[in-house]
């Protein structure tokens, strides 16, 4: 044997070694081995694939990325690594990117029940939900017990408004292994749509004592202890949430709204409660004019607004401007300048836009979208009733008397789901 061969399989032996401290939970000796393997040979495929692997499991997914894509330039061939690299592309919000490659580790392992779930996976952060479901049945067609694969359909089934049938997804999750967070946590959601909150609560506690730093558990229990009334306990599953995701823009923008409760028990609770939020709306302001907060803002500014505000009787007026500037600010980056339409002529109706999830049986529609749309001049007025609902659009019912009028499509700029 030559002295190459020797080295290759010393470097070969380092690897496979560093694979089964991989698989048996230790990250830190096997890290070690990767590496050494790597400067012996920086192209041994299954070191750059499998440090790459490593490196999502601990949340570092630019380097994840870069090491598989290394790998794949050693072996293009590798049906796994093509797998792999799609979750870390989805991850990072590389959809498109992240559908490819999917696509091409189907292509060589057509039966690579990983891909099916990486694939569905970007698909629904593309919103092409129906599609997403459909890759999922093809990864449980291949193995039923996929647990991955099943609290992924959950979620999609949830996101389509089929929340039992996300329930029921979910449960056969967790009756194959109880302790699975993705599943707990899909699980979590659907009764939470399902208006079953004490059961919901108990899921994220449940979650919550196997992950104790699990940041979308915690946020998801404080939305709903803050609905039950026990807002210091909310406050602090929030405060919990964001030392796990710090800076995270939903998080930060529940904790700011969070301060302004439905009912007050004294009318000093006002007075506190309302410097609580000045406190706190100043502090994410600034932060967001310096560019600190990461995530989804528009989907954060869409999640929580200061609705409660105006019932406290005080003049909202800074506040509300200070609020304001900030969404117009968030907007404006993330959106370019609207273009707008030429005026009308003097003989052509003036095109009026409503954007609203309320055209009946609700306030904001007795006070004022029912009085707009029913004093309009319509000789001289064409209204348009827009109702934003996650991301799609549908034409609002509204009462006989307002039911002329058209339904534009719709900008996502109001959809504000929940991510876990």
């Amino acid at each position: 044997m030559t002295r190459r061969h020797s080295d290759q399989k010393i470097i070969m032996e380092h690897t496979r070694h560093a694979m089964a401290l991989h698989q048996a939970g230790r990250l830190d000796e096997a890290e070690a081995l990767y590496k050494h393997a790597l400067r012996a040979n920086p192209r041994q495929f299954e070191a750059l694939h499998f440090l790459g692997v490593l490196e999502a499991q601990r949340g570092r997914y630019e380097e994840a990325d870069r090491l598989i894509s290394r790998s794949l330039k050693e072996n293009r061939l590798s049906a796994e690594a093509h797998a792999n690299l799609a979750g870390v592309l989805s991850v990072l919000k590389r959809s498109r990117e992240a559908v490819a490659s999917s696509d091409r580790a189907l292509k060589l392992n057509p039966r690579l029940g990983e891909a099916f779930v990486n694939k569905g996976n970007a698909l629904q952060d593309l919103g092409e939900y129906e599609q997403a479901l459909a890759n999922y049945d093809k990864a449980l067609a291949i193995n039923p017990n996929d647990i991955t694969a099943l609290s992924y359909r959950g979620k999609a089934l949830g996101t389509l408004g089929r929340f039992q049938e996300a329930l029921e997804t979910c449960r056969k999750a967790l009756a194959i292994r109880p302790d699975f967070i993705l599943a707990l946590m899909a699980c979590g959601m659907a009764l939470e749509a399902l208006h079953r909150s004490e059961e919901a609560i108990a899921i994220y506690r449940r979650a919550l004592a196997i992950q104790s730093d699990l940041a979308d558990a915690h946020h998801a229990l404080a939305g709903l202890l803050l609905e039950e009334g026990t807002l210091t306990e909310a406050t602090s599953h929030y405060q919990r949430a964001l030392a796990a995701k710090p800076n995270d823009a939903e998080i930060r923008f529940a904790l700011c709204m969070a301060q302004l409760p439905i009912l007050y028990m004294q009318q000093a609770e006002i007075v506190d409660r309302r410097a609580t939020y000045e406190s706190h709306l100043r502090a994410l302001s600034a932060d967001i004019e310096k560019k600190l907060i990461t995530g989804d803002l528009p989907g954060a500014v869409g999640s929580k607004q200061p609705f409660y505000l105006p019932y406290q009787g005080h003049n909202d007026r800074e506040l509300q401007h200070l609020y304001g500037a900030s969404v117009c600010r968030i907007m404006a980056d993330r959106y370019p300048q609207a273009i707008l339409s030429r005026l009308p002529r003097p003989d052509e109706p003036l095109r009026v836009g409503i954007v609203s999830g309320f055209f009946r049986s609700h306030s904001v529609w007795k006070a004022p979208v029912k009085g707009w749309l029913t004093q309009l001049d319509r000789q001289r007025f064409q209204f348009s009733g827009i109702i934003p609902a996650a991301g799609r659009m549908r034409k609002p019912k509204l009462p006989p008397r307002c039911a002329s009028g058209s339904c534009k499509g719709l900008c996502p700029l109001i959809a504000g789901a929940r991510r876990y």
